[in-house]
């Protein structure tokens, strides 16, 4: 998926397992389209960055029963 933010394919929600994961990753999409259209790309690289780091952490806490 590529919008004016770039290339926003790290929030594909088939690369995550978990029911956490999916709703932080619709929450960074809504965060993205409400931001500035055109973000500073060092600004954008840190969001992407904290937020795989905290995709990562959900993903890794999730339980069996927990993923759909």
């Amino acid at each position: 998926m590529s919008t004016p933010l770039g290339n926003m394919s790290w929030l594909d929600p088939v690369r995550f397992k978990s029911a956490a994961s999916r709703r932080f990753i619709e929450f960074c999409r809504q965060d993205l389209a409400a931001a500035d259209p055109r973000p500073d790309k060092a600004a954008l690289a840190l969001y992407r960055e904290a937020a795989l780091l905290v995709l990562e952490r959900l993903e890794a806490m999730s339980t069996p029963r927990d993923r759909t």
